[in-house]
């Protein structure tokens, strides 16, 4: 949880996701992705092309990709106390047969409800003029 105005969980706060992909098959993959259900598709680095299609989406045996997303938190999430999100790796195995995983997770907030009520006066109004009566 990023606090970005330093006053605890409120509104405009982030939360910054890591993800960490690995083949630990014992086949290339071809065409990894990560989706995260709230956050759509998360850009992942450390793949490389390895069945020659001119793009960078493929994971050799043993080797992890990474990614990170930024999500930026509501007054519902807050009012709701957690946010989960769930994320979904896919790949193609170079025999044809595609793999997938999921991994959850949730993050708690805060929720600290508060209330400040304030009274004053103007002070004694004499209604008739000659003075404060008793």
């Amino acid at each position: 949880m990023v606090d970005l105005d330093g006053n605890g969980v409120d509104v405009g706060d982030q939360i910054v996701y890591n993800y960490t992909v690995k083949n630990d098959g014992n086949v290339s993959l071809f065409n990894v992705t990560a989706n995260d259900n709230q956050l759509g598709n998360i850009t992942l680095t450390g793949l490389t092309d390895l069945d020659g299609d001119s793009t960078a989406d493929d994971l050799a045996v043993g080797i992890t990709a990474i990614g990170t997303a930024t999500a930026t938190l509501t007054q519902a999430q807050i009012d709701g106390g957690s946010i989960t999100n769930i994320v979904t790796g896919t790949g193609t195995g170079s025999n044809g047969t595609t793999v997938t995983d999921t991994d959850t997770n949730t993050v708690n907030l805060t929720r600290t409800p508060r209330i400040d009520i304030t009274k004053t006066n103007a002070g004694v109004v004499d209604l008739d003029g000659n003075g404060v009566d008793v």
